[in-house]
């Protein structure tokens, strides 16, 4: 095959022969190695090489993460548009560990953190409302007397404040999915639709400077527009290390102009996506291990803080030596005890949580009592005749057939 053909990757939501893992895991330490300079030096470090390159990688990690995650959700939806499976995965793949990790930072290492007493600190509304805010992914909750005397004072988790921005995304995709729009063959008309209206806000008005979540949000849902637009465009668009090469010297070309931001994001995209799925032989044993970059993500910051809270002082390198193998040893726990746990489980799940569906709205029709007793009559769009229930069997007399008991029992509580 040319190097110049487009990349025809039929993607199977459900395998593992490609680099994303990889490259999830190595964004996500890169992302934990900037937020240390974060607690070190406080939100707002002075920009100064090499601090400032630092944070440069956090933030052209971060746009990996949203243009994987658009390449990663449009292959999901377009090659299994079950928008009840979609939901569900989403749920399972992003609140159980905001959960868990809101639970140990409130109840097991907040309480030994604090410099409240215990009495001040159970006592107090926000401890009790942390655990809900958090598994939503709400970032700004403090808990009391919890790094409070920090450089980044009292920021319990803000590397999560992402994850709202992956929240309304996977929302969107959602709503365009049940839409039919992705499998539209208009799809390109919305997609530049919604490039005319990024290029409205970045470069025609002043509401990105203006409005704290447009400036965020215009960002990553640029990147994860192209990475929705690399894989719905797959079998005409070529993936290959020329248009790596280029994207990367659009980039450079626009670097320090207004419009960098757009060709920076593109060459990221482009790129990571390419790593992912052209690059294999020996690279691609890391597959073997689990997909840790979710867990690394949600734990490196509190893990951050405490070690700075018990040893003052202590510079950027040396915090590094610490918290990047703890969040490992953290991330490869939950990834064994609960993540994959709970994917393997899935389907289980999904067929749980729409059989209550089911019964509620069975429940729900006209002449169903829920109390726990029998109907009075079947729904009144079914034939009583072909789906009697107990009583109208009794009162005349019927043997039922097998089909008709499974309907007889079908409305008891």
């Amino acid at each position: 095959m040319s190097s110049f053909q487009p990349y025809d990757h039929r993607f199977d939501a459900g395998a593992r022969d490609n680099n994303f893992k990889l490259l999830r895991f190595l964004t996500a330490l890169s992302v934990a190695a900037t937020h240390c300079l974060w607690v070190v030096y406080g939100t707002s470090p002075a920009l100064e090489w090499p601090i400032g390159i630092l944070v440069q990688i956090s933030h052209c990690g971060i746009c990996i993460f949203f243009g994987l995650s658009g390449y990663l959700i449009t292959a999901s939806l377009m090659e299994r548009p079950k928008l009840f499976s979609y939901a569900l995965s989403r749920v399972i793949r992003l609140c159980p560990l905001l959960f868990v990790s809101a639970l140990f930072m409130a109840f097991v290492a907040g309480p030994l953190v604090s410099t409240v007493s215990f009495h001040q600190y159970y006592g107090d509304w926000r401890l009790w409302a942390y655990v809900p805010l958090t598994t939503f992914a709400y970032p700004d909750m403090t808990l009391p007397g919890v790094f409070t005397s920090a450089p980044a004072a009292s920021e319990v988790n803000i590397s999560i404040w992402t994850l709202r921005y992956e929240m309304i995304a996977y929302l969107l995709m959602g709503i365009a999915a049940g839409l039919g729009l992705l499998h539209s063959r208009h799809l390109w008309v919305w997609i530049g639709f919604t490039l005319v209206g990024y290029c409205v806000l970045s470069f025609a008005s002043d509401l990105r400077s203006e409005i704290d979540f447009l400036t965020h949000g215009a960002r990553f849902g640029f990147a994860f527009l192209m990475g929705l637009t690399l894989f719905a465009y797959r079998h005409k668009l070529p993936l290959n290390i020329w248009g790596v090469v280029f994207v990367i010297a659009m980039a450079a070309f626009t670097n320090d102009t207004a419009y960098m931001e757009p060709f920076r994001i593109l060459a990221l995209t482009y790129s990571a996506v390419w790593f992912g799925v052209r690059p294999d032989g020996v690279i691609r044993l890391f597959n073997k291990l689990g997909d840790y970059s979710y867990g690394i993500f949600v734990f490196h910051w509190p893990i951050a803080q405490i070690v700075l809270q018990n040893n003052p002082g202590i510079d950027y390198p040396s915090l590094l030596l610490f918290v990047l193998p703890l969040s490992l040893a953290f991330a490869v726990i939950s990834w064994h005890a609960i993540e994959a746990p709970l994917l393997r489980e899935k389907g289980a799940l999904a067929g749980f949580v729409q059989r209550g569906f089911k019964r509620l709205y069975l429940f729900g029709q006209e002449g169903v009592e829920v109390m726990g007793r029998y109907e009075e009559r079947p729904p009144a769009h079914l034939p009583v005749e072909r789906h009697p229930t107990r009583a109208y069997l009794h009162e005349n007399n019927i043997e039922p057939s097998a089909a008709q008991r499974r309907f007889a029992t079908r409305y008891q509580r």
